[in-house]
């Protein structure tokens, strides 16, 4: 059985080889939907069934055309007890 992520990985490595910029680009983007692939599959196999809401959720922001919105680091304890603001 032949590994995608392997089989991007070397697509994009010949690209590299060769020089082709447009090849480049395409197996790179390859090669990230491969990984992104594999790790939905390894967290989809160990987490609880999902409702069909939490599935199209999901799905949406899978087919989302905009960038996805920053994500803040919460606050630590220490700063949540001070009354700090994480940056």
């Amino acid at each position: 059985m032949s590994n995608p992520i392997i089989a991007a990985r070397g697509r994009l490595g010949y690209a590299k080889k060769i020089g082709d910029t447009t090849r480049i680009t395409e197996a790179s983007r390859d090669l990230a939907a491969e990984k992104l692939a594999h790790y939905i599959q390894t967290v989809v196999a160990s987490a609880p069934p999902l409702t069909t809401a939490q599935r199209d959720r999901l799905a949406t922001l899978l087919r989302s055309p905009e960038p996805p919105r920053e994500v803040r680091r919460p606050k630590s304890v220490n700063e949540r007890i001070a009354g700090g603001v994480a940056e």
